[in-house]
């Protein structure tokens, strides 16, 4: 098998896995609450009291 073919096939799963793992964290409820309780550890709200959390 040829590089160029070698390389374009790790391109192609690379990708085909990328499409699963955000199909999975937007089509299911579980992967949706990961995604948010993720975002809530880094986004800081307006009028938030230290250390609280809003989803956990």
């Amino acid at each position: 098998m040829s590089l160029w073919k070698k390389i374009s096939l790790g391109i192609m799963l690379f990708l085909v896995l990328l499409l699963g793992t955000v199909g999975f964290l937007v089509g299911t409820t579980s992967g949706l609450h990961l995604v948010l309780k993720a975002a809530d550890r880094w986004v800081t709200w307006p009028g938030d009291r230290q250390g609280h959390r809003r989803l956990a």
